[in-house]
């Protein structure tokens, strides 16, 4: 089950980060939104319905790497990040509010590990994607545009 979207994951993508001299929130963002776009609708156990986790780091290079990948219940909670991470990527599944922000435990998440979290709906061609930072204590939240352009900064609530 992981190995397939670990398999998309490999294809889809190695040749879309090659090493850059340039980082930032921005490349982060068009990053993660090319990684959502090869990975959104990617099914699991012959077609389990999951929520798919992948983690990242940078080589000092600046070429991004998957430092470890998990695939947890829809909806279920993810805790903690691991040492090193840059970002956390998660996807999910539509919901009952109709998906109009990222869920309360994207937040804080994010304002716990102070990793930025980016969070893909599946329930949307393209998916949408969210990215959520803390910046202390206050985490915001933006839509990544379907050309990897970040959108305005949100407020989340409380």
């Amino acid at each position: 089950m992981i190995h397939r979207i670990l398999a998309v994951l490999i294809l889809t993508l190695a040749a879309a980060f090659a090493p850059a001299g340039a980082q930032g929130d921005e490349r982060l963002a068009g990053e993660m939104r090319q990684i959502a776009d090869a990975t959104s609708g990617v099914t699991i156990a012959e077609g389990a319905a999951a929520d798919k986790v992948v983690y990242f780091r940078r080589r000092g290079d600046g070429e991004l790497i998957i430092t470890g990948i998990a695939a947890l219940a829809p909806g279920a909670s993810l805790d903690e990040v691991p040492s090193g991470a840059i970002a956390v990527l998660r996807t999910r599944a539509s919901t009952a509010n109709g998906n109009v922000a990222p869920a309360p435990g994207d937040f804080e998440l994010a304002r716990r590990s102070g990793v930025p979290v980016f969070i893909v709906g599946e329930w949307r061609t393209p998916p949408v994607v969210w990215e959520v930072r803390s910046g202390g204590e206050t985490v915001s939240w933006r839509e990544i545009g379907a050309d990897g352009a970040p959108g305005a900064w949100n407020a989340s609530p409380r």
